[in-house]
């Protein structure tokens, strides 16, 4: 069974992670730069130069793994109700 935790909760890790980085997670708000870069974007902190762009809300997940915010234990459940459990499943030895 995964863990459940928030659609604000992923979006606090991976700020902190990415501090740790140099990099901040940036949330596109005008529809023209959304349609541009994508709805979110990480951005290099030294240079204020984008690293990634094109980041919709459930590609936050992915990157979450990726750069270790998440565990491969836990779920995200959105605001919307969606739940993404990530590719990783948990094997049960009972």
């Amino acid at each position: 069974m995964k863990r459940i935790i928030t659609q604000s909760a992923l979006r606090l890790r991976l700020k902190r992670h990415l501090a740790k980085r140099g990099e901040a997670l940036v949330a596109n708000r005008s529809p023209r730069t959304a349609a541009l870069h994508g709805h979110y974007m990480v951005i290099d902190t030294e240079t204020n130069e984008a690293s990634r762009t094109h980041l919709e809300l459930y590609d936050l997940v992915a990157l979450a793994r990726e750069i270790e915010a998440i565990k491969p234990y836990e779920a995200v459940q959105f605001d919307d109700g969606h739940v993404e459990l990530g590719e990783e499943e948990l094997e049960y030895d009972g």
